[in-house]
């Protein structure tokens, strides 16, 4: 729009100009010549197009580019969770073990959505206790001759019976032992020399010898096995004077 009005004022000008210098020389000459108006405009147009062919084109101006800053998301606030596996875990292995009953054995493997522990149960079950088995060998003291308590002068030989029962489950050898265990040595060991059955009574014979010393003289004696075990022990307490 305003290389139009640019144009159209340039045209005028010159119409104005052209009509200007015709009226001037007219005045001069005897003969008015008429001007066409057409002719003016034609002119007019033709100097206005010279003027314009000289001069430089005028490119159109453009506006200026705005850059345009397209909006960014905001950041999200959220965070995502990831599920955690665990891996190279060794499944636990629980032992419940409950007295009487049984062993009750619970793997807990992680990642397998929680693993419930058993409840703890108090057994209700009662441990049976069975009696150890009675020895083999066994024996009950009945009595025994010289009684405790005799006197006797240092150096007397005697002869010592112990009369025993047999209360075990085994029949006592004729070749167990009968062996000094502790105190004053009357006699040398010796074996029993008869069998003895289970509830059966036996005496048990040893030859002995006052020692050559005064006052109260103690030995204690046992039975022995043929398996080295000793068992049923008895005693003798004498006076020397």
């Amino acid at each position: 729009m305003p290389n139009k009005s640019k144009l159209f004022f340039m045209i005028t000008v010159t119409a104005l100009l052209l009509f200007t210098t015709s009226c001037g020389a007219g005045s001069t000459s005897n003969a008015t010549p008429t001007v066409d108006a057409n002719t003016i405009y034609t002119q007019a147009a033709q100097t206005v197009a010279a003027g314009l062919a000289k001069s430089p084109t005028l490119a159109p101006t453009k506006a200026p580019a705005t850059n345009t800053v397209a909006p960014t998301n905001p950041p999200s606030s959220s965070v995502t969770q990831s599920a955690i596996t665990p891996t190279n875990i060794t499944p636990i292995t629980q032992l419940t073990v409950t007295p009487g009953i049984q062993i009750t054995r619970t793997t807990l493997t992680p990642g397998s959505g929680g693993a419930t522990l058993p409840a703890v149960v108090s057994p209700t079950a009662t441990t049976q206790r069975t009696a150890p088995p009675p020895a083999a060998d066994k024996c009950e003291y009945i009595s025994q001759e010289p009684g405790d308590g005799t006197e006797y002068a240092p150096n007397t030989v005697f002869t010592m019976h112990w009369t025993l029962k047999n209360t075990g489950a085994t029949t006592w050898l004729s070749n167990y032992g009968v062996k000094m265990y502790a105190g004053e040595k009357f006699g040398d060991d010796t074996t029993l020399k008869i069998e003895v059955k289970p509830g059966e009574i036996g005496k048990v014979s040893v030859q002995m010898k006052v020692p050559d010393k005064t006052g109260k003289l103690y030995s204690l004696w046992v039975l022995q096995n043929n398996d080295g075990r000793n068992f049923c022990q008895f005693d003798i307490t004498i006076e020397s004077k």
